[in-house]
């Protein structure tokens, strides 16, 4: 049951929300955190004007300051599994408790991230000013470092699904895990992919200087490609739902135009995709 408990600190009234184990000081435009009651798991303290926290107690588990002022986060505690201090003005983080599953500081102004702990699965470090990145826990399945100035990926770990490396300055991707579900690394320096997970289904690899894509896995749903230098595609998969491919050297710029292009110079190749593609105008031809 949410509980509302009105408290006092520096001469100001406020209400807190207490819900269970977790208690929030979200949206109070406090500019700074009384002493923080031993009994709860989860301290919440999102869009205030905060610049900095009080001593953290040994029984948190998760830590969220979305959206403050804060330069600097005190000692973590050990039972820490959740840190989410993004939008703030943090420079450096300090050191990551063993027990961290979670973490993200993205919108901040770090230029360096601290040793990652064994246990993490989840990493949002995007949108601050980091170079390279520190060896990658074996068990993260989640890295998001776009908007940075990496200009090299370390080895990815065996079981990453998801990998956001957008707006950096990398000229080459490592080689990908064949866990991989999604690529996002758009608005690099990229100008060659390496292969291709099987079971890939999204792959945005728009703003680079690409000439020619790898063989697409059958599992790709969508592609993104524009901008680059791509004369040709290669053979699209049959399960392929969405395909952006503006600024190349080719006339279509979608998956009905390049269909429309494929069944003009190859229907006899490729009969069962061709009359795919017919079926499918008739239907749209009738609007059916």
């Amino acid at each position: 049951m949410k509980k509302m408990r009105i408290l006092k600190t520096y001469g100001q009234l406020f209400e807190v929300n207490i819900k269970g184990d977790i208690i929030d000081y979200s949206r109070l435009s406090l500019t700074e955190l009384p002493e923080i009651p031993t009994n709860f798991k989860t301290l919440m303290c999102n869009d205030n004007q905060i610049t900095e926290l009080p001593e953290l107690h040994d029984e948190l588990e998760s830590l969220i300051c979305v959206n403050n002022q804060i330069t600097e986060l005190p000692e973590l505690p050990k039972t820490l599994t959740t840190l989410m201090c993004t939008d703030n003005q943090i420079s450096k983080l300090p050191e990551l408790p063993d027990n961290l599953k979670s973490l993200y500081c993205g919108n901040n102004q770090i230029t360096e991230l601290p040793e990652l702990p064994d246990n993490l699965k989840s990493l949002y470090c995007g949108n601050n000013q980091i170079t390279e990145l520190p060896e990658l826990p074996s068990i993260l399945d989640l890295l998001d470092c776009k908007g940075n100035n990496i200009t090299e990926l370390t080895e990815l770990p065996d079981v990453l699904e998801f990998l956001n490396c957008e707006n950096n300055k990398l000229s080459k991707l490592p080689e990908l895990p064949k866990s991989l579900n999604g690529c996002s690394c758009v608005n690099n320096q990229l100008t060659e992919l390496p292969e291709l997970p099987d079971g890939l289904n999204i792959l945005n690899c728009s703003s680079n200087n690409i000439t020619e894509l790898p063989e697409l896995p059958e599992s790709l749903e969508k592609l993104g490609c524009e901008n680059n230098n791509l004369s040709e595609l290669p053979i699209l998969p049959k399960n392929l739902k969405k395909l952006k491919c503006s600024g190349n050297n080719f006339s279509f710029v979608d998956l009905d135009g390049y269909w429309k292009w494929f069944h003009e110079y190859y229907p006899i190749h490729y009969p069962e995709i061709y009359k795919k593609y017919k079926i499918k105008q008739k239907r749209k031809d009738f609007n059916l």
